[in-house]
């Protein structure tokens, strides 16, 4: 999530760190900060907030709570300082008929007049990407992303008859704000009036009943829903929204209450007047999160985390998250805030008081490892000495997905239509992808070769098994090679076995198999290990990068193939012409000039009178496809540094 350091600062009464030092606190002690970005007179933080924390730290509250708690600054919660105001209008005629709604409430706020939403709002929006729209949607909008909590509004003008919280309708649509047309499923929980669907509960708002900048009269929804619901729904109609989001990660449902008092004062601050008037509240569920204490002794953390811990400090970092405790003797009896739904036990509350106490008192001893390799699996070991024989042969190492479409076993809750099953099978994913990366090689007669080490699963068990593929462009070529068979003998004479490739396959229950121009073998790692007596000794598993490795980016676009040969007195090394066409060549050639040819042309003497290299050259661009007419001129400037040395193009 994007957020805004002003913001932020609305919530701690004293002055935030330094950016710099804030960004190193958040990341230290709470959530990875992906990226800072200066915005007009502010800053914006782009903060992966994990799994976990999102029932409460996907908010600009949410964030200063943290920041206060680690930073021991004074946190101030501005919800607590919302005015009252008067009820004057009737409840809204609403039922609640369906069940997976914690909380539902709906009050009427009429006579409005909707201007200009204030700058500081509008700012605020922008700043973190949010559009300004009009002023009460720009409220609630605000709200979302000020403590976390969804809303919705409706024109009440537009509502026609009562208001019903139900299941959808067999094949019943409905249109979004977005204008998109979505047919229901029938355990979809709608927000309806007497004419059809207003919204989709907790997840998208319907067009029908939009807010508009003329719309002078309101209903203000604020609900909880369950999150299993939430998730399972959005994922049905294909829509996910920032508000189904917070919903679906168990956003507390003590927070709905807020919300409704926040938008009200709000919406009455920008668009009210004299004549504004609020109504009596509809509420359906409780919004009272029952907290049961949490047994915890100061033991039970030091036994966990392995340093001591003062009672102070324990009480502090209790008192800086918000905790309500209290002590009876050894132990203490720990509730948490309602937004903190991950704190679930007593190991929880000990991971919260390691991560604000920090990493920096716990002990720092020398550790010896001589002995480390003792402590390591055999099969580990194994797959680190296959992967490094593997590379030595030419082999590039595939990392392939779990999931796809094909398996023993199907996925309960799969996040994709084509990932409904875990694989049982290396090959399947690996044999298509040498056949795509044979469209690549430079030469017809090059291979591609790729291997695979991971986890298949069967109906009973799950195995790591071993994938190797090798393919050429062609059958014939592939006939002639032995690729996989050298990687065989390769093992039998690194792990020192005493028995042919034949018995070596027989071990491991395979065979080598052939896919039209792909050979291809899988076999279980442990097979593999129980043919070796014993494993090579490594020196240490500890592995050291004298630098560190960088992605590098390919084209999505097709590649053209040039080929230039051209003749060369006997005394000009090959290596002279490569640097000179290299250096001729733009940015457009990617691979080459790669030698692939040499002749020698002799005189009637057989003395060499010059010599023919033929080089290949590949144009790629990484934003269009390019055309000859482009690819063309670069060869150009190619062809007049050649003649620029006194050589000969043939």
């Amino acid at each position: 999530m994007k957020f805004s350091y002003n913001w932020l600062q609305s919530y701690i009464d004293s002055p935030l760190p330094p950016l710099e030092e804030l960004v190193q606190v958040i990341t230290l002690k709470l959530a990875e900060v992906d990226g800072v970005e200066e915005v007009s007179s502010d800053y914006l933080l782009d903060v992966s907030i994990l799994p976990d924390r999102m029932c409460y730290a996907l908010s600009h509250r949410g964030l200063a709570y943290e920041i206060a708690a680690i930073t021991g600054l004074p946190y101030r919660d501005k919800t607590l300082e919302l005015a009252k105001y008067k009820e004057t209008l009737s409840v809204p005629d609403c039922e609640v008929l369906v069940e997976d709604v914690l909380f539902f409430s709906l009050v009427s706020v009429n006579n409005l007049r909707q201007e200009e939403t204030p700058p500081w709002m509008k700012k605020a929006l922008t700043t973190i990407g949010q559009k300004s729209i009009s002023p009460i949607v720009d409220a609630v909008n605000y709200i979302l992303f000020d403590i976390g909590q969804p809303l919705h509004v409706f024109d009440a003008d537009k509502v026609v008859g009562s208001v019903r919280v139900r299941y959808a309708k067999p094949e019943e649509t409905f249109t979004t704000l977005d204008n998109k047309e979505i047919t229901l499923h029938s355990n979809s929980i709608v927000v309806a009036d007497d004419e059809g669907v207003l919204s989709l509960a907790g997840i998208k708002g319907g067009a029908r009943a939009g807010v508009t900048k003329e719309t002078k009269n309101i209903l203000i929804e604020s609900a909880s829903f369950l999150s299993t619901y939430v998730r399972t729904m959005s994922q049905a109609v294909g829509v996910q929204t920032d508000s189904s989001k917070r919903f679906e990660n168990n956003v507390t449902s003590a927070l709905a209450p807020v919300g409704k008092r926040l938008a009200i004062q709000l919406i009455k601050d920008i668009a009210g007047s004299s004549a504004t008037e609020v109504g009596f509240t509809y509420e359906y569920g409780s919004s009272n999160a029952v907290l049961n204490p949490i047994t915890i002794t100061k033991s039970m953390v030091e036994n966990k985390i392995g340093i001591p811990v003062s009672e102070n400090d324990l009480e502090a970092i209790f008192t800086s998250l918000r905790f309500a405790f209290e002590k009876n003797k050894d132990e203490y009896y720990v509730t948490p805030p309602p937004f903190r739904k991950d704190i679930l036990s007593w190991v929880d509350i000990t991971e919260e008081v390691m991560r604000i106490k920090g990493v920096n008192d716990l002990p720092i001893d020398d550790v010896d490892l001589s002995d480390c390799n003792d402590s390591v699996s055999d099969l580990y070991s194994l797959t680190i000495f296959l992967k490094e024989k593997l590379q030595e042969l030419g082999y590039f190492e595939h990392y392939g997905r779990v999931f796809g479409e094909k398996g023993d076993c199907n996925v309960l809750k799969s996040y994709a239509s084509d990932k409904t099953f875990v694989r049982n099978s290396l090959v399947d994913g690996l044999t298509p992808l040498v056949k795509q990366n044979l469209n690549h090689v430079l030469f017809d007669h090059e291979p591609v070769r790729m291997f695979e080490i991971g986890t298949t699963f069967s109906k009973d068990s799950e195995d790591i098994q071993v994938a190797i593929a090798v393919g050429y462009k062609t059958k014939k070529l592939l006939s002639k090679a032995n690729d996989i068979e050298r990687a065989l003998e390769t093992f039998i004479e690194f792990f020192g076995l005493p028995f042919s490739k034949e018995r070596l396959l027989e071990n491991l229950k395979a065979k080598i198999q052939t896919d039209d121009t792909v050979s291809f073998i899988q076999f279980s790692l442990a097979d593999l290990r129980t043919s070796i007596n014993t494993l090579p000794r490594r020196e240490h598993d500890v592995r050291t990068f004298a630098e560190v490795p960088t992605f590098k980016p390919y084209s999505p676009y097709p590649r053209i193939i040039r080929d230039i040969a051209i003749f060369t007195p006997p005394e000009v090394e090959p290596q002279k012409a490569i640097e000179v066409i290299k250096g001729s060549a733009r940015e457009l050639c990617v691979e080459g000039p790669v030698l692939f040819d040499v002749y020698q042309k002799k005189n009637e003497n057989g003395d060499i009178e010059k010599v023919s290299l033929a080089f290949r050259l590949v144009f790629q661009s990484f934003t269009e496809t390019l055309t000859d007419a482009e690819v063309e001129l670069q060869m150009q400037a190619v062809y007049e540094a050649i003649r620029n040395e006194n050589w000969e193009i043939r």
